[in-house]
């Protein structure tokens, strides 16, 4: 009997490259914040807060950034030390923190964002906005299957 351990081959595994490019955007991604002396998950809180006509619960946020809450308050409080964000405290209920972009986030998110396209569009140049597209259909439906497990 054929030993099916003997075919394995890690590299053609869904989740070894996934968990790879993963790693290597978020390499390319911290490159391009260095500049705004932020790191990825302080840029999806901005990207978050941007255009909100209302605070944000940290509740929510943790849902977006995939942290567990006391991770997401410590960093909640360097970006607010560092002028990213505001944070306040609930009208109706004290134990919850809302946050909103500060001026100086509000100032800067566009040429942050700009900043961004234009680096990994740069890096993407040869992929092709068909595939891109194409792509991205089949990660968002990818992330519904397994956040739905």
């Amino acid at each position: 009997m054929k030993d099916s351990s003997e075919n394995f081959d890690l590299n053609k595994t869904l989740g070894f490259n996934l968990n790879r490019l993963s790693i290597l955007f978020r390499r390319n991604l911290i490159r391009a914040l260095k500049e705004y002396q932020l790191q990825p998950e302080h840029w999806q809180v901005l990207a978050s807060l941007h255009g909100q006509k209302k605070p944000i619960s940290q509740g929510e946020l943790a849902k977006v950034t995939l942290k567990d809450k006391h991770a997401l308050s410590k960093m909640l409080v360097r970006m607010e030390n560092s002028g990213w964000i505001l944070r306040e405290n609930h009208p109706e209920d004290t134990r919850i923190k809302l946050v909103v972009m500060s001026q100086k986030a509000e100032a800067e998110f566009e040429c942050i964002r700009d900043n961004l396209h234009a680096h990994f569009r740069t890096m993407m140049e040869g992929f092709g906005r068909k595939n891109h597209d194409e792509l991205l259909q089949l990660i968002l439906k990818l992330l519904a299957f397994v956040e739905e497990e």
